[in-house]
């Protein structure tokens, strides 16, 4: 799919790799290859792949390693974001108009397809949730107001709650709702178009960033005890490179190696981080700050980690890596063990979820 708008054209870039070498096999972090479930735990995975032309997107899911197309597209289209509550099932979809004018917002909700808005589209890979008791769901992203998009979200799938206190265009990335509280995060920009990354808890907006400085981004929001936290990037000074950077109660931190924050989960007082590929040729995912290396079981091959999610102890990362045919094939890791997703072409895992039965 294209850009969005201005300030996704960096958001979810998928980096391109460089020259192969001789090829030899290896396994993820010396270890084997996982399988795609437990007797008690369904994985999913949702993502994209391509249409036989090569050019199209098609919106897909995996569960447990199977794929499922959502629906054929004449035009580009992803499912953004997976959501598991017990046995409910939420994905968010954008699909573009086929004449590139616009896009339109979907989600389905146990393979019901739901029609958000027109001219809208979802976020990034936590762009989807259900409330704590799954008596309510939720997907965030962006509508079109007066010819300017604006962040909102959608409960249940009724009409858009536009978010507050941003005077241009505007984006909701990620979205996470406890005790009834709604927690969104996003980024803006200025009237000179310098992006900033903000958050809203409950319809009071909070800037991370300066809107005069660099650009930055928030792309996702999780709860971590009672301290809020909010992660993405924030460009490196140099304009160069994005600095992986997280927010707790709006105080800015920063990790190890370039190129940011695709996403975050929360399991008890452990906080994890999805990220983009860094300059040594890993993906990469952090537990506590601390990063860990991602490989898949071709050497010199670039894999890229997206979103990740986690059940209990064990921790997911969705991705893709690019194979020696210079075709992105899907996958994801489990642990850090390497996990491939089929496809019948091409294709990239963007979030993922676990649920026990």
């Amino acid at each position: 799919m294209k850009s969005k708008i201005y300030f996704l054209a960096i958001a979810i870039g998928i980096i391109a790799i460089s020259s192969c070498k001789k090829l030899e096999p290896l396994n993820a972090n010396n270890k084997p290859v996982v399988p795609h479930s437990t007797p008690d735990t369904d994985v999913y995975a949702a993502g994209y792949v391509y249409a036989s032309n090569n050019t199209w997107t098609v919106p897909t899911y995996w569960k447990n390693g199977v794929i499922h197309k959502l629906a054929d597209s004449a035009n580009g289209a992803a499912a953004e974001s997976v959501a598991l509550h017990d046995t409910d099932v939420l994905i968010a979809v954008t699909t573009e108009h086929l004449d590139n004018s616009a896009f339109t917002a979907f989600c389905y909700l146990n393979g019901r397809k739901i029609e958000l808005a027109d001219k809208a589209f979802v976020g990034g890979n936590h762009c989807a949730t259900f409330s704590t008791c799954g008596c309510d769901f939720y997907v965030c992203g962006a509508i079109m107001v007066n010819g300017t998009y604006k962040a909102c979200y959608w409960k249940n799938g009724g009409p858009a709650h536009l978010l507050p206190n941003t005077l241009h265009q505007s984006i909701a990335n990620a979205i996470t709702v406890h005790g009834g509280n709604v927690y969104v995060a996003g980024s803006a920009l200025t009237s000179v178009k310098n992006q900033y990354a903000i958050y809203w808890e409950n319809d009071t907006s909070y800037n991370l960033t300066d809107t005069l400085l660099r650009d930055a981004q928030a792309l996702d929001v999780a709860l971590v005890g009672n301290d809020v936290y909010v992660a993405g990037y924030v460009i490196a000074s140099d304009l160069n490179s994005n600095v992986p950077t997280y927010w707790i109660n709006g105080v800015p931190h920063t990790l190890s190696k370039p190129g940011g924050i695709e996403s975050m989960a929360a399991s008890g007082s452990n906080f994890y981080f999805g990220g983009g590929a860094d300059d040594s040729g890993f993906a990469n995912y952090w537990v506590n700050g601390t990063s860990y290396n991602l490989t898949v079981p071709v050497g010199d091959v670039q894999p890229h980690s997206l979103g990740v999610g986690v059940l209990g102890t064990d921790v997911y990362v969705a991705g893709a890596f690019d194979n020696p045919a210079d075709k992105l094939i899907p996958n994801y890791w489990k642990n850090g063990s390497f996990v491939p997703l089929p496809t019948p072409n091409q294709g990239l895992a963007k979030s993922i979820a676990a649920v026990a039965h």
